[in-house]
C-alpha cells in the first residue's frame, strides 16, 4: 500500500464512537524521515487533506464495525479506540488497532480538544455517549517534536542531562511533557526497553 498515514482515535461508550481530531505521526528515528523506526518522534494535528468527510468515512467503515463486532462477541467495549491508517488511492485502509490514546498523536489533539474532556470520557464509561455533546476541537494547529536521548531507539544514553527547559516553558503557546526521565533532569537510567527517554513540545 501507499499513501499518507493518519491517526484517527475514538471515545466508544459500547456502541456508539465518536472521533477525535485526525492527527499524523512520524516513526522514523532522523530529521528528514530516516533510520530506525521507532514509538513515535512527533506528530501534528490537525492533517491537511483530512477533513471531516475522511473522518465520518473512517468511523464508518473501520470504527463502528469494529465495536460493532467486538458486541457481537460480548465485548461492551468503553474507552478509546485508535486506528492507525494509510489513505490509498482506494480509500483508507487499516494499518493497526489499538484500545488505548495514541502517542504522540494525544499530544498533539488534547490541546486542540474544547471543553469538558471529562464529561465526555465519563459519559463512555457509563455507556452513553448521547448523554454529552460531541467533542470539538479549535481551528488552531498543534505540532510535537520528541527529544530522544542520544543513541536511541537501540542504545539510548541513560543518565544524560537534559537542558533547555526553562528557555522552552518561556516560549508562547508551549507545553512540555516527560517521559523516562528521572527528576525531569536526566534520562532515567534504570529504563530500559522501548520507552522513549525524551522531552516532547507542543504548542
Amino acid at each position: 500500500m501507499t499513501g499518507p498515514e493518519v491517526s484517527i482515535m475514538a471515545v466508544c461508550d459500547g456502541a456508539k464512537a465518536v472521533a477525535l481530531a485526525p492527527a499524523q505521526d512520524f516513526k522514523r528515528v532522523g530529521d528528514g524521515d530516516v533510520g530506525a523506526n521507532t514509538g513515535g518522534m512527533g506528530a501534528y494535528s490537525w492533517v491537511p487533506g483530512v477533513g471531516d468527510d475522511v473522518v465520518a468515512e473512517v468511523v464508518a467503515l473501520a470504527i463502528e464495525p469494529t465495536l460493532a463486532e467486538l458486541a457481537r462477541r460480548g465485548i461492551d467495549y468503553r474507552g478509546v479506540l485508535y486506528a492507525g491508517l494509510m489513505l490509498t488511492a482506494e480509500g483508507p485502509r487499516v494499518l493497526e488497532f489499538n484500545v488505548r490514546f495514541g502517542d504522540p498523536e494525544t499530544q498533539v489533539v488534547a490541546p486542540r480538544w474544547e471543553g469538558d474532556v471529562a464529561e465526555v470520557l465519563a459519559a463512555a464509561a457509563a455507556g452513553d455517549l448521547d448523554a454529552v455533546a460531541p467533542p470539538r476541537f479549535s481551528a488552531t494547529a498543534a505540532v510535537c517534536v520528541v527529544i530522544a536521548a542520544p543513541g536511541y531507539p537501540d542504545a539510548p544514553l541513560l543518565g544524560g542531562p537534559i537542558s533547555g527547559l526553562e528557555s522552552a516553558r518561556a516560549q508562547r503557546d508551549v507545553q512540555l511533557y516527560a517521559a523516562g526521565v528521572a527528576n525531569a533532569i536526566v534520562t532515567d537510567p534504570t529504563r530500559r526497553g522501548w520507552s522513549r527517554p525524551a522531552v516532547g513540545c507542543s504548542g
